[in-house]
């Protein structure tokens, strides 16, 4: 978990480790000084067309979030709760990763991120999904 506000490069710099099946933590990754201007040079640029489940019940965050990685080709679904989220994942969707808000009505961020590894296990997934709780709770 990110302790602290990030910038939009900081936070492509995450996704890719991520998404690469890095380990880390907040520490392991330094922000530069001076983000460069975002351009398809970006830390994700060579993940385009991976396929990201985004579960956050706040609009503002849903379509800034979801702009960002699109503009790097990723493919967003967007779900606005868990109960949506869980319900894509056991028809059968996969994702190659997931960015979940940590407090969403119905079925919070932890929960669903629970529920998720639980499925995984039973249905003896040959790789767990990489999962990145976020909140959005500073935006107004």
């Amino acid at each position: 978990m990110l302790a602290r506000p990030v910038n939009q490069y900081y936070l492509l710099n995450i996704l890719a480790h991520v998404i690469k099946g890095q380990a880390l933590c907040s520490e392991s990754v330094t922000p530069l000084p001076s983000p460069p201007k975002m351009s398809r040079s970006s830390p994700l640029a060579t993940e385009a067309g991976r396929r990201i489940l985004l579960v956050d019940d706040n609009e503002f965050c849903r379509s800034a979030t979801s702009r960002l990685l699109t503009k790097y080709g990723a493919k967003i679904k967007v779900c606005e709760d868990g109960i949506e989220a869980l319900d894509q994942i056991k028809n059968g969707r996969r994702y190659d990763m997931a960015i979940v808000d940590y407090q969403m009505p119905r079925m919070d961020g932890l929960s669903l991120i629970r529920e998720v590894r639980t499925f995984e296990l039973k249905e003896k997934a040959q790789k767990l999904m990489p999962i990145i709780r976020m909140t959005g709770e500073n935006i107004k």
